[in-house]
């Protein structure tokens, strides 16, 4: 068993057969504390795999409630296939029964939802789509759409600056000592094919799968298929533990920072490279549709902005960023 102290808050049991428990271990900043009594306990029973069939007769994921028992119980399908089953036996005792083998999401997701719902911890904070690099200890949160570049700056931030990943798709955000902070919400990074494929440090990825180390999206033959056709612009991606994304970009990750500038992207159907200062307002609004609210959550207070800058960036898809327009990016936003 090994327990985690998450952010330094709150401590979670991991009661997991490997590779369950590496391949959730690869997807946490903190180490094992051996001297900690948990705060919650989260447990998995491994059966045997099942083979996920492609039937178009049922959406890719689904869930339903599980009655099996008087506690709360959820079971999670791909396709038609039963993946895993979680029990929630009480506010802090969870248990998985897995058919995929080595799947960290269940214990993740168990994980978040208990750090979610917890009054104590989570509170305070603002939960949003967003990600989150760090560079020279200085904090810039990338906010955008669908397919507006998030992953490309990032990349580039990290590959020519040396920054360090905070988080990626989902963050936390709250103010302590007047000073705007974001902690990360454990889970696998998620990598478009078409970022990897323009990426030296992560191309070696479309030549061994086997590097994959997390549950995929994709079923594997369809990620085979993308790979060999190289059909790289399609909408989809892979996904790959924090700790190999930051062994192959050979960066740090930081479960928290502080945050020093807000960075909107929007994506340009024609164009250069553009950047435009933001107001206090305009970022805040911009924060707001990126809340995800929670019935025990916080609330984005536009107060939490007044320290940190904000500057929109428009990016056409086309043109690679340059190293120029990052420099010019960071200058302005300092």
């Amino acid at each position: 068993m090994k327990n985690i102290k998450y952010l330094g808050e709150t401590t979670i049991g991991f009661d997991l057969p490997d590779p369950y428990e590496r391949r959730v271990l690869m997807n946490l900043d903190e180490s094992p504390k051996e001297d900690e009594s948990p705060d919650c306990m989260i447990r998995v029973r491994a059966e045997k795999s099942r083979v996920v069939l492609n039937d178009k007769a049922y959406p890719h994921t689904w869930s339903r409630d599980n009655s099996d028992f008087s506690f709360r119980g959820k079971d999670y399908f791909r396709y038609g296939i039963l993946t895993r089953s979680i029990w929630q036996r009480s506010p802090n005792d969870f248990l998985i029964v897995s058919y995929l083998p080595g799947d960290e999401k269940g214990p993740l997701k168990c994980l978040r939802y208990f750090y979610l719902n917890s009054d104590e911890h989570s509170s305070n904070k603002v939960l949003i789509n967003a990600s989150l690099v760090s560079l020279d200890s200085k904090g810039y949160l990338i906010i955008g759409d669908h397919r507006a570049g998030k992953t490309t700056l990032a990349l580039k931030m990290m590959d020519d600056f040396g920054g360090s990943l905070v988080s990626d798709g989902k963050t936390f955000l709250s103010v302590e000592e007047d000073i705007l902070t974001e902690s990360y919400l454990p889970k696998p990074v998620h990598l478009r094919f078409s970022s990897i494929a323009k990426s030296e440090k992560l191309r070696q990825l479309l030549l061994k799968t086997s590097e994959l180390d997390a549950t995929q999206i994709l079923e594997a033959e369809d990620i085979e298929d993308i790979i060999n056709n190289k059909s790289y612009n399609v909408d989809a991606g892979v996904m790959i533990s924090r700790r190999r994304f930051a062994h192959l970009e050979g960066i740090k990750t930081l479960p928290y920072c502080g945050v020093n500038g807000i960075i909107l992207l929007y994506y340009l159907e024609e164009g250069s490279f553009t950047l435009t200062p933001l107001s206090d307002q305009q970022v805040f609004q911009a924060i707001k549709r990126k809340e995800e609210h929670r019935p025990n959550g916080g609330s984005i207070n536009i107060g939490w902005l007044k320290r940190t800058k904000a500057i929109s960036v428009g990016f056409n898809e086309k043109s690679s960023i340059t190293s120029k327009d990052l420099e010019a990016l960071i200058s302005q936003i300092n």
